[in-house]
């Protein structure tokens, strides 16, 4: 914006991360003219990159024309950072009531998974590597695999005891 009192030529606009921007003719006097009280704008974009989770994007862009001293402009831009946490629990359902595992014996497993980070998760999703996909809660009423910060789902698989499991670990 021209807030001076004279007209401005060679009026440029450089961000110090992505370069010029080429501003709009929105008067239609000429790209890169701004008399008094003129605005122009111009638009660039920035694809966030894995290495700017958990920082904050800074970015000043600088105004400057012939008649003028340069006037810079910071914007930052926080970008959070995702992480979740499982944990796997389980618990036996004693068919026969002998007091430990044997055949025909449910073992349920329970995950519980939070986001513990900072970003909102999409499409989480949670694999046992014996069971399969395991189709997660929707606490929240947010939609399932969708975790905001702080939230939890929950998922449940079961397992029945086979003869070929005696004697062995599961």
């Amino acid at each position: 914006t021209n807030d001076g009192t004279a007209n401005l030529t060679n009026v440029t606009v450089v961000d110090d991360q992505l370069g010029a921007a080429t501003l709009s003719d929105v008067a239609g006097d000429c790209v890169g003219f701004l008399a008094v009280g003129d605005t122009e704008t111009a638009t660039l974009s920035y694809v966030v990159q894995a290495g700017d989770l958990g920082t904050d994007i800074v970015n000043i862009a600088t105004a400057d024309s012939t008649q003028s001293d340069p006037d810079t402009d910071t914007n930052t831009v926080s970008v959070p950072s995702p992480s979740l946490d499982i944990t796997k629990a389980n618990a036996l359902t004693d068919a026969d009531g002998s007091g430990d595992v044997s055949v025909g014996d449910t073992i349920t497993y329970t995950y519980t998974v939070t986001n513990d980070g900072t970003a909102n998760l999409t499409n989480v999703t949670v694999v046992d590597d014996q069971l399969g996909a395991a189709t997660l809660s929707d606490d929240a009423g947010d939609g399932v695999g969708y975790l905001a910060v702080g939230d939890t789902e929950t998922a449940t698989l079961t397992y029945v005891v086979q003869a070929s499991d005696l004697g062995t670990d599961i």
